[in-house]
């Protein structure tokens, strides 16, 4: 079988896999670029965006009930609009997928490749019956749910449950056997083995909701001289890279409906220092402070640019700014 040849492989189109991709086709290097389902991966499809999306508007509606308190009256009799919601979380969803794939469509050096990929040898993978090798290969397979053995911080845990009770939400806890039947009606009903309480629950909708495991085991890691921690996830070094030289592993406001603003940084050439910076939008008062504590602690800006912030929030986007900082002045 004949081996296409690339200058480089990503296998997975998240939020690392995605830009990478962009970036090295418009530098002129030949990318195979893979996704086994919906490009844009976990968050923008049944991760971050979604949830985000659904929590933007459920804010709004426990504004609406809660708007007394701040000396707000709102219209009693408000309700939440189920399918208008979910209609605006498809849009951001199909908005981004469908630019992803557009910018794919119109880039030469991008070959796209829908479908599960795996290696059968070093640096060479399988995907849809065909053969490809690169020298750089960078794995973006994201993760999918798994059941942990614990899980939990305890005050954290007691502070979410005292607030999520305030609102309503019931709770069984110290459940030590916890299953589900379906039921010729379409219900489920689920069981559990709690301290107090009914036995059964048949509730309108079953969440269960534990946890994620990466999906590296799909890979055939070893055909390449690769192996997964216990965990599965795979060791690299500062720069992402595997032990295998070559191959790495890459680890908003839009959802909230409030997208209007600008934010920019002025930055000492020399010493890289922050000399001030403005952030207008949603959340600019609460992100601000990240700059200011690297003022105050007199270190470079490059500090931010190559963290790794938590994913979706406002502050991820300080630094996408600071990779696009630019000299505008030496005397």
């Amino acid at each position: 079988m004949q081996v296409k040849k690339y200058d480089a492989i990503i296998v997975g189109s998240g939020q690392a896999g995605t830009p990478l991709a962009f970036k090295m086709a418009g530098e002129g290097e030949k990318v195979a670029f893979i996704e086994k389902e919906h490009w844009g991966g976990t968050c923008v499809n049944v991760g971050c965006t979604p949830t985000k999306a659904y929590v933007a508007s459920a804010r709004r509606m426990w504004d609406a009930h809660h708007g007394d308190a701040l000396g707000v009256s709102i219209h009693p009799g408000t309700k939440i609009n189920l399918p208008k919601v979910k209609e605006r979380k498809d849009a951001l969803i199909r908005k981004s997928s469908e630019g992803i794939a557009s910018g794919i469509k119109s880039s030469d050096n991008i070959s796209s490749f829908k479908g599960e990929a795996s290696f059968t040898g070093f640096k060479t993978l399988e995907v849809n019956g065909e053969q490809i090798q690169a020298e750089q290969i960078f794995i973006n397979t994201g993760a999918r749910p798994f059941i942990p053995d614990g899980f939990e911080d305890v005050e954290i845990s007691k502070s979410i449950l005292e607030i999520l009770q305030e609102e309503g939400v019931e709770f069984r806890l110290n459940a030590t056997c916890i299953s589900g039947k379906n039921n010729k009606d379409g219900t489920v009903t689920v069981s559990v083995d709690c301290t107090k309480g009914a036995p059964d629950i048949t509730p309108t909708d079953l969440l269960l909701a534990v946890g994620r495991k990466p999906n590296t085991d799909m890979l055939n890691l070893q055909a390449t001289g690769l192996s997964a921690d216990k965990r599965g996830y795979l060791e690299v070094n500062d720069y992402l890279e595997t032990s295998v030289a070559g191959i790495y592993a890459i680890a908003r406001a839009k959802e909230k409906g409030e997208t209007k603003g600008l934010m920019n940084a002025i930055i000492d050439a020399d010493t890289k220092e922050f000399l001030g910076a403005a952030v207008l939008g949603v959340g600019g008062d609460e992100i601000i402070s990240s700059i200011l504590t690297l003022m105050y602690a007199k270190a470079p800006y490059t500090v931010f640019r190559d963290a790794v912030i938590p994913h979706p929030t406002i502050t991820e986007l300080i630094p996408t700014m600071l990779e696009s900082a630019r000299e505008i002045n030496k005397s």
